[in-house]
């Protein structure tokens, strides 16, 4: 998947940035990571859409917990 992102963002995106500095020991490090992405009454949690929301807000990375339903999906 391709989010959209603004120009700016998408000249500093990098998912192989985000994975080297959550395996850094640096204290000073910073990492904005979106639970659930970034959601809101027309874009669901957990969703595409909140999904791309995050990357259009600039968010580097997005985290979902991921569970399988009663009916195995």
């Amino acid at each position: 998947m391709t989010l959209s992102t603004p120009a700016a963002a998408k000249q500093n995106y990098s998912p192989a940035k985000v994975i080297e500095g959550m395996k850094a020991n640096n204290h000073n490090l910073r990492i904005i990571v979106e639970h659930r992405g970034n959601f809101s009454q027309d874009c669901p949690e957990n969703s595409i859409c909140a999904i791309n929301a995050t990357g259009n807000a600039g968010i580097e990375a997005v985290e979902i917990d991921v569970r399988e339903s009663a009916d195995g999906t």
